[in-house]
């Protein structure tokens, strides 16, 4: 319960910083979505993130990102991470990039034993799960053909004591974008 209520002060605390308070400057707040799959140390890469444009080079971004293990008939590890990054950002008419950090909320299950079942492909692992805190890291690289859609790669890294990650997606951007 402690590392939820840590999380959520994050992102009340990065939040305060969106762009809405921001108005006087540029008007209308600036924001998107991501969401991707790839791939990653671990097999397979699934993320989200929300981004707020700060100022003219800085940028608020909430992300979560799960990695597991490819695991055709049992369970597999996984880890996953949930948090609030400050980056820097360019961008031109129609390419965007960012480098982003912060800190994050991780948890995850490595396997402990094997536990069968009755028939086929019917047994799993034990899950011994665990939660931390670590430093995400990402970067983005989009192109946007609109003024409201984007594709391109988001290379994430977690580094933590218990599982650290990296990987690439291929992903979508959805939202307002300064064109």
């Amino acid at each position: 319960m402690r590392n939820w209520s840590i999380c959520m002060l994050l992102v009340i605390i990065f939040s305060a910083y969106s762009p809405t308070l921001r108005a006087q400057e540029s008007q209308t707040p600036i924001f998107w979505a991501n969401a991707g799959i790839g791939v990653s140390s671990m097999d397979l890469s699934f993320g989200a993130s929300l981004n707020f444009v700060a100022s003219e080079s800085d940028l608020i971004t909430i992300r979560f990102c799960r990695n597991q293990q490819f695991a055709l008939f049992t369970n597999g590890t996984y880890v996953w991470d949930f948090g609030a990054m400050y980056g820097l950002r360019t961008n031109s008419t129609s390419t965007y990039a960012s480098i982003s950090s912060g800190l994050a909320l991780v948890g995850g299950a490595n396997l402990g034993k094997y536990i069968p079942g009755q028939g086929w492909f019917s047994g799993h692992y034990e899950e011994i799960t665990y939660m931390t805190v670590g430093i995400p890291f990402e970067a983005q690289f989009f192109w946007r053909p609109s003024s409201f859609l984007g594709i391109g790669i988001c290379a994430n890294a977690n580094l933590n004591m218990k599982k650290s990650f990296a990987g690439a997606q291929l992903c979508l951007q959805f939202g307002k974008f300064e064109l």
